[in-house]
């Protein structure tokens, strides 16, 4: 009988303690989720399209003029780590669109923005990190640039150890 006893006591505990963490994460989940909606900690810049803007401005599969890609292969030099936000738009013009890069974690401030510059997309909401042709320029909350990846052929500069 005190085996049986423990036994349920001891699926009691189990149960409890797994229907706790559940309802942890959950709300743990949530508050990140609502954390990453609120962008006040990282303002958009207005001169910029957002992903939503550009998306609705463009049909898929997407494919950018030859004037675009050359424009910034042309002007590559002209930027690097540590060029501003005005610098990177000279070279290359206005970023098909901006993103803030929001922490995941609720407590972290903005961690900073990201210019991207596509050359083709075959569609929306899914990227295809082989296929679509781009370069990602991503600012520290400053605006000067700490890391430039790109998939167009070109020298890639800085790296994401060189974020603050």
């Amino acid at each position: 009988m005190r085996l049986r006893t423990v036994i349920i006591i001891a699926a009691f505990v189990l149960a409890f303690g797994f229907i706790v963490v559940e309802s942890l994460d959950l709300i743990a989940t949530h508050a990140v989720i609502e954390h990453q909606k609120d962008k006040s900690a990282c303002p958009h810049d207005k001169e910029f399209n957002s992903y939503e803007q550009w998306i609705r401005t463009v049909t898929f599969p997407y494919t950018a003029p030859d004037a675009k890609l050359r424009r910034v292969k042309e002007n590559y030099g002209r930027i690097g780590v540590g060029s501003s936000k005005k610098e990177i738009v000279e070279a290359f013009g206005p970023p098909d669109y901006e993103q803030e890069m929001v922490p995941k974690e609720p407590w972290r401030p903005c961690i900073g923005y990201e210019l991207y510059y596509a050359f083709s997309m075959l569609e929306a909401g899914n990227d295809n990190e082989i296929q679509d042709k781009r370069i990602e320029i991503f600012l520290n909350v400053d605006g000067r640039a700490h890391w430039i990846a790109n998939n167009v052929g070109l020298p890639e500069k800085g790296g994401p150890a060189q974020h603050p």
